[in-house]
């Protein structure tokens, strides 16, 4: 047989990857005391906290080597390759348990290992994750399964996005807005911000000059991060007495049939359901995904709705006089793990008005305003940092019928997405780019309709690992997002021709003529 699009060779990613966390930054230290200084925000790349300048500019700058690929220019790219590289190593750590528990080498923990004694604390914290990871219910649990369940349990942790939270404010120092911020710019400003805090320019911050400095004179040695993400992402203005809610998310949790990110690429949807009120609101949304929002309710309230995520973005429920969306970046920082007065502060200078309400969440799924947002006043964010719960639904599905042999797969599609797939309309869509149906939907829920028209069947017996499936007549596309723990087995006949777009981490295995002919 033949390999084709082999991307998942490699289940355990090593720890060493060089992905560094927030503390990993060498501190150049002086034998002296150092003076104390001033309490400084905890996003603040240019902060003063050296004694000496060449100390200070040296830390600057080494939060830029360690991010960028060639050691002088920061990018996005760069970014989301630093957060592909701290996924990879908190899978390796959580895959630690794995091992531990799997005390007869077999790569398979069986039932009496699964119901062994802890043994330790990773073991403890895996034993957790793994509960969940037995995708084909056959009672045990492969290292190819708690490799892809893992990969959803990294993604559904802050922490990754909250370490990149430092590279995104770097990056916002840019500047002449190029989307680029060099070392040279960048120890520019570094040399600024210290001159701010040495007055007497001698290269050494004495106790005085520290006692001096302000938090807001220190502050105004840098560029103001807020102000250049809303040069970029230009927030219409907050009109009278328009009240800000404000929405921070990864993904949906909910799969839709139509995309705003073209057909390779998975369009997600969360609702949101506006409450009876007589204060007009102006809500601004982003997420990492692309997603469509459906507003719903007393949609009359809404007087300016702000849309953004990476790959594309809409809005269902709203006059298109009302809405501003950006479809090729994220515009609100991901503050699942902030503080209620970050997040505030944050927010403020981003809108030059304290929001109303936030809600700051990894998965939206369904939520309510202004029952869901964690208000002004609230000192706790526990009530909006919960995944929201979602009905499951195959409306967007183009048959509703599940057979026996599906069934398996819609285990899979509810794992993946608790809300299921969607049926929007795409001429009711407000968005960024083309809205238009799926020829063949993403990810799991794909693969359901794939098998219900009879493009595939499952594949029998399944292939060690992950899902496996036979390709019985042609179909147009893969189906998107098809990555990681989202990745399958795909066997076609050599005289078929392969779909469209792209398998992202499936195997494609064409049989040779021989074997295809094989009744």
């Amino acid at each position: 047989m033949v390999l084709r699009n082999v991307a998942y060779a490699s289940v355990i990613m090593l720890a060493g990857t060089g992905a560094l966390d927030a503390q990993s930054v060498t501190q150049i230290t002086s034998p002296n005391p150092r003076p104390n200084f001033p309490a400084r925000p905890q996003a603040d790349p240019l902060r003063v906290h050296q004694q000496y300048r060449e100390a200070h500019v040296s830390v600057i700058l080494q939060q830029l080597r360690q991010a960028a690929a060639d050691r002088k220019t920061l990018t996005r790219a760069d970014i989301d390759r630093k957060i592909a590289q701290m996924r990879g190593a908190r899978k390796a750590g959580l895959l630690n348990g794995f091992f531990a528990m799997d005390l007869n080498g077999d790569n398979v923990l069986d039932k009496e290992e699964l119901a062994a004694p802890q043994m330790d604390e990773t073991n403890s914290v895996f034993r957790n994750i793994v509960s969940t990871a037995d995708t084909d219910g056959d009672g045990t649990v492969s290292l190819i399964e708690a490799s892809n369940h893992t990969a959803t349990q990294v993604d559904a942790r802050g922490t990754t996005q909250s370490i990149a939270a430092i590279y995104e404010q770097l990056l916002a120092l840019d500047p002449n807005k190029d989307g680029k911020l060099t070392a040279a710019e960048l120890e520019t400003l570094a040399l600024e911000s210290f001159a701010k805090v040495d007055t007497d320019g001698d290269g050494v911050i004495s106790k005085e000059e520290s006692a001096a400095a302000t938090p807001a004179a220190v502050m105004a040695a840098r560029p103001n991060p807020a102000a250049s993400m809303g040069a970029r992402c230009a927030f219409p203005k907050i009109e009278g007495d328009q009240r800000l809610y404000v929405v921070t998310a990864y993904e949906g949790g909910t799969l839709s049939n139509t995309t705003v990110a073209g057909q390779d690429e998975g369009t997600e949807t969360s609702t949101i359901e506006i409450a009876e009120g007589t204060d007009p609101v102006y809500l601004a949304v982003s997420s990492y995904t692309p997603m469509i929002w459906r507003i719903t309710g007393h949609t009359e309230r809404i007087a300016r709705f702000f849309g953004a995520a990476r790959k594309g973005v809409g809005v269902v429920g709203l006059p298109k006089e009302k809405v501003t969306l950006v479809g090729d970046r994220e515009c609100l920082t991901r503050l699942e793990n902030a503080s209620p007065e970050m997040e505030q502060r944050q927010l403020s200078q981003l809108f030059n008005r304290l929001p109303e309400g936030i809600s700051s969440i990894y998965t939206s799924g369904n939520l309510s305003l202004p029952s869901d947002f964690m208000q002004r006043n609230s000192k706790s964010a526990a009530a909006v940092m919960a995944r929201r719960s979602v009905n499951f639904t195959l409306d967007g599905l183009p048959q509703k019928t599940i057979d026996k042999e599906i069934e398996p797969t819609v285990k899979s599609l509810r794992h993946f997405s608790p809300g299921g797939v969607a049926d929007i309309d795409p001429a009711e869509v407000v968005s960024s780019g083309k809205a238009e149906r799926y020829q063949v939907l993403p990810q799991e829920a794909g693969l359901v309709q794939l098998l219900q028209n009879g493009s595939l069947k499952a594949a029998d017996p399944r292939p060690p690992g992950h899902p496996g499936y036979v390709a019985l007549k042609e179909f147009p596309r893969f189906p998107a997002g098809l990555a990681g723990a989202h990745s399958v087995s795909f066997e076609f006949p050599s005289n078929m021709k392969l779909p469209e777009g792209s398998p992202g981490h499936s195997s494609v295995i064409v049989q040779p003529a021989s074997e295809s002919a094989k009744p």
